[in-house]
């Protein structure tokens, strides 16, 4: 997150994923793009969530187990204008240039991810993480037909791949930004580092691992 400020949604969401029985939920509130970063104090700082901080709570709260996601945006929310009257720390965006902000385009991918593969045997699995210097979340089909990790930034992990039952796997990179994919060819491993192709250290991608059938 900014300057360390980082909302632990992924954590709610798999205290909420582990109670019996399983019932759906979602982060329905996370970071708005372009609201003022708070501290813990509601102390208002000089920066604001971005785009990369509205992906990462939807990564996050979507690889620990919830079954959707809201998007928000903080200039949209209070349909931002500059003569008029608001209160709670207000926009600095037109309400429609607000709508072009660069999170807001980029929540399709991670829908578009998701519903790629079979949606409803989809589990979180932090199990898959063997090594990492890095925090990352990990999915996968319940009948091991795939898996995807997300990389919140720039990192190296060692990731398990049992799951495939010795069969080789499709590995590539999806970038989280555009949709785009890079490929990496096959791996026929019980185990695999990988090194997200980040350019720089705040910067997201998801590992896409595909059961070859």
């Amino acid at each position: 997150g900014h300057h360390g400020i980082d909302v632990p949604n992924d954590e709610m969401i798999a205290r909420d994923y582990a109670a019996r029985p399983i019932k759906p939920c979602l982060d329905a509130e996370p970071c708005y793009e372009n609201h003022p970063v708070k501290t813990p104090g509601w102390r208002e700082r000089d920066d604001r969530f971005g785009d990369y901080d509205a992906r990462k709570a939807a990564y996050r709260a979507l690889f620990a187990g919830a079954f959707g996601h809201t998007y928000g945006c903080h200039d949209i929310w209070m349909f931002w204008e500059p003569d008029g009257d608001f209160g709670n720390h207000v926009g600095n965006t037109i309400w429609t240039k607000a709508l072009q902000f660069p999170g807001a385009g980029q929540m399709q991918y991670a829908r578009a991810l998701l519903e790629s593969k079979p949606f409803l045997s989809r589990i979180p699995d932090q199990s898959l993480i063997l090594e990492s210097d890095s925090t990352l979340y990990a999915t996968r089909d319940e009948t091991n037909t795939y898996a995807l990790i997300y990389f919140p930034k720039k990192a190296a992990a060692t990731i398990d791949l049992r799951m495939f039952s010795g069969q080789p796997v499709r590995a590539s990179w999806f970038d989280t930004r555009d949709g785009s994919v890079q490929e990496m060819g096959n791996i026929n491993a019980a185990q695999q580092e990988f090194q997200s192709p980040a350019t720089k250290v705040e910067e997201d991608w998801v590992l896409v691992l595909d059961k070859i059938e």
